[in-house]
Parts: C-alpha cells; sequence; structure tokens
C-alpha cells in the first residue's frame, strides 16, 4: 500500500521544490532579457543607429551642387477652416516674397469656415481664389475642391497659420530643375510657444532637421510635413477622403512612382509651437493615426523598387510606431529580469543597472520643471527627455484612435485652438 501523502508533500507539488522555483526564475529572467535588449535594440536603432547610418553615408556621398533660381507659374492650395485669425499674415507673406506674385495662382479652399475667413481673404488678397463650401468636408475633401482650379504644372500645399520666409517660394521650387525630383519639402521652425513644450518641440526638429538632410542627399525624403509641400501637379493621385497624413501619403506615392522627393532646408516656414502638452500631445496623436492608417494603402505608397528609399521609410516612420511597445518592454522586461535574480551577487548587474537608467530617465522627464533654470545643460536634457515620454505615450493614443477609427478623423483643428479649448 502506498504511503499517505502529507500536507508539506502537497504543498510541494503545488508551489515546487527548489528545483522547480529555479527554473521558473531562469525562464523569467531569459523572457525579461529577451524583452529587455528587443526594446532597447529598437530604441536604440530608432533614435540613434538609424540617424546614424544616414548621416555618414551622407558625409560620404558629399553635398549636391546648388541649382540655378527656378521661376515658373506655380499654383498654391491654402486649405483653411475657420482661419480668420491667421488666414491674413499668411496671404501677406506670400505677396511679400521675392517670388514674382504675377507667377502665383493663389487658391484658398475654405472649408466650411463660419468665422468670416472668406472675408479676410477677399479683403487682404483680392488676387486670391476663393474655393468655398458650406458644410465642412475635412482636409481632403478642401484640397481636392482646389486641384480641379489648379492650372500650373507645380502646385504647393501650404498650411493657413505658418508664414513663409521671403525667400521661401524661391528655395522651395529651385530643385525642381532636376527633372527627376518630383516634389519637394520645406523646412519647419517652430516659435514662441510655451516653456513647457517649447525647449523639447525645438531639439525634436533640430533632430529631425539633421536627419531630412541626409535622407534626401542619400535616396529620399519620407518625413514630408504638409506646412510647405510642392509636387508635379501630374503626379498628385486621388487622396482618400478619410486620409489623414496627406503629406505623408503624397510624398512616398512620388517616391514610388520613381521620382525623388528633395529637401529645400532654406524654404523655412514659421509657425507657433505648442503653447500647452495637451495641444502638442493631441497633434502627435493625430500624426500617428494618420500612419497607422497610411498601412492600409501600402500598395499605393511603398517604393518597393527602391531598396534604399523603404530602408529609409521603414526606419524613419514606421519602426517609430513600435517605440512606446519597445519602451514598456524594456522597462517590463529589465524589472522581470531583476526580480528573477537570486539574492547576494556582487556588485549592481546588468539587468539592474539597465532598469536604474530607465527609473532615472522617466524620473528625471517628471521632474523636468523642477530643475533650476541654473543647471542648463541638465534642464534641457530633462525637457528632452519629458518631450520623449510625452510624445510616445501619444503616440501610444495614436495607435488606439486609429484602431477605433472615429469618422471625425478627417476633420482638423488647429493645435493654438486645442490649446484654447483645453
Amino acid at each position: 500500500m502506498s504511503p499517505a501523502l502529507t500536507l508539506p508533500d502537497v504543498s510541494r507539488v503545488l508551489l515546487g521544490g527548489p528545483a522547480v522555483r529555479a527554473h521558473g526564475r531562469t525562464t523569467l529572467s531569459r523572457l525579461g532579457q529577451v524583452c529587455a535588449l528587443t526594446g532597447v535594440g529598437t530604441i536604440a536603432y530608432v533614435l540613434v543607429g538609424y540617424p546614424a547610418v544616414i548621416m555618414a553615408w551622407s558625409r560620404l556621398k558629399g553635398e549636391k551642387t546648388s541649382a540655378p533660381p527656378f521661376v515658373q507659374p506655380v499654383s498654391i492650395v491654402i486649405s483653411a477652416h475657420n482661419e480668420a485669425e491667421v488666414i491674413g499674415p499668411k496671404l501677406e507673406s506670400l505677396a511679400h516674397g521675392n517670388y514674382p506674385l504675377d507667377q502665383l495662382q493663389v487658391i484658398v479652399s475654405d472649408d466650411g469656415s463660419t468665422d468670416g475667413t472668406a472675408d479676410v481673404v477677399r479683403s487682404v488678397a483680392p488676387w486670391a481664389q476663393i474655393v468655398r463650401v458650406r458644410d465642412r468636408t475635412g482636409k481632403m475633401g478642401a484640397m481636392q475642391r482646389a486641384m480641379r482650379r489648379v492650372r500650373h504644372d507645380i502646385v504647393v500645399f501650404t498650411d493657413a497659420e505658418n508664414i513663409l520666409d521671403p525667400h521661401a517660394l524661391t528655395e522651395l521650387l529651385t530643385p525642381f530643375c532636376d527633372p527627376d525630383v518630383g516634389a519637394v519639402n520645406g523646412a519647419f521652425r517652430p516659435v514662441g510657444g510655451s516653456e513647457t513644450v517649447g525647449t523639447g518641440e525645438r531639439l525634436y526638429w533640430r533632430y529631425e532637421d539633421a536627419i531630412k538632410r541626409a535622407e534626401a542627399n542619400v535616396g529620399s525624403l519620407t518625413s514630408i510635413l504638409g506646412a510647405l509641400f510642392a509636387i508635379r501637379t501630374d503626379l498628385v493621385p486621388q487622396l482618400p477622403v478619410q486620409l489623414i497624413n496627406d503629406d505623408f501619403f503624397l510624398g512616398m506615392h512620388v517616391a514610388r512612382r520613381g521620382f525623388k522627393v528633395a529637401y529645400a532646408s532654406g524654404a523655412v516656414t514659421w509657425e507657433s509651437g505648442a503653447a500647452s502638452l495637451t495641444g502638442d500631445a493631441v497633434r502627435r496623436a493625430r500624426m500617428t493615426a494618420g500612419r497607422w492608417q497610411t498601412v492600409r494603402h501600402w500598395r499605393e505608397i511603398l517604393p518597393i523598387h527602391s531598396p534604399v528609399v523603404m530602408w529609409q521609410v521603414l526606419s524613419h516612420k514606421y519602426l517609430r510606431l513600435a517605440l512606446p511597445l519597445a519602451m514598456g518592454a524594456a522597462l517590463v522586461g529589465s524589472a522581470a529580469e531583476v526580480m528573477a535574480q537570486r539574492s547576494g551577487s556582487r556588485g549592481p548587474t546588468r539587468a539592474q543597472l539597465l532598469l536604474g537608467a530607465q527609473l532615472g530617465g522617466y524620473a528625471m522627464a517628471l521632474a523636468a520643471d523642477r530643475i533650476p533654470s541654473e543647471l542648463g545643460p541638465l534642464r534641457g536634457v530633462a525637457q528632452a527627455l519629458r518631450y520623449l515620454v510625452r510624445s510616445n505615450l501619444a503616440s501610444a493614443e495614436g495607435f488606439w484612435k486609429f484602431l477605433r477609427t472615429p469618422e471625425d478623423l478627417a476633420l482638423w483643428d488647429r493645435v493654438d485652438k486645442i490649446d484654447r479649448a483645453a
């Protein structure tokens, strides 16, 4: 007859003996290590590795020679919804620039404005054409209506709220001297905004500017902003009505057609920075939702014929979508690995150092405003970390919006409107 099981025997079976617990710790440690290293590796490649490689490649290739000024008739499209406060200065910046006004066809597509935007346009710029509808349809609808009026070979899309540098249009259009260039993006510069957001935002745009210069020199620009964007008219496709990131879609469509997207760093457009973290987060979430949305249209935009440009767009734009997950994996994986370690080890382990570095970084981001201004460099690092953390939290929110795909994603508001409502 088998001996009866005692309570300690049952406990050992259910809870596991030393060997079972050791095996569990080993498994947890390995899983944690994989998660942590995958997360850290992704973050390092996206934020440091890819920029370093593309910049080094660009340096080896050398700068392109400058082209002579390019002057020919062009069409300019400004999509507007309730922009009465800002449309006047925008049109004045066009009129006072060094590009001949008689070479410009300016079209303001008024998308259901209720604040007298069209009246301001008539008053400030009687030479501008107005395309107006009573009911709001979204930016894509406004752009499509304007495109029916375009009569020149090159069309420039620009936002109502930003101000163009006097030389912006000349700089923007000069790359079209090269017949292989299908589109050109201008440079964005934030001005003003709150100190809470401003430092991190300005550092981010300097970082992006350096990557853009290198990308355009090596292959084709992949980070395209609609603040100032020119494209050959015959390359403009029919845009999906519910599309958010029209600028990215157009740029990638041009690259897929075998043309280059150039970067005119001297074509500067100025825009007020976000006045609050809320406004900046809303903008980031919207941009991320739009990028996820373009995944549905990969057949229309991914430049599969060009391995270099394909590598650029995957590294610069789509792998960035994984950063929130990578940051979470790095933190959770490091914590799991530390929990699985035996006590009594001599000195801090790699996992403990990695976890400590992450916790320290998040702590600095939280305390960014409390660091005295006398500690300038440290305060700057902390604000940059906060901008990185908040941007990726907003990116996660954008992914959630993409999954829900509400119908109002096609409608847009300026960040300063969001700031005033916050």
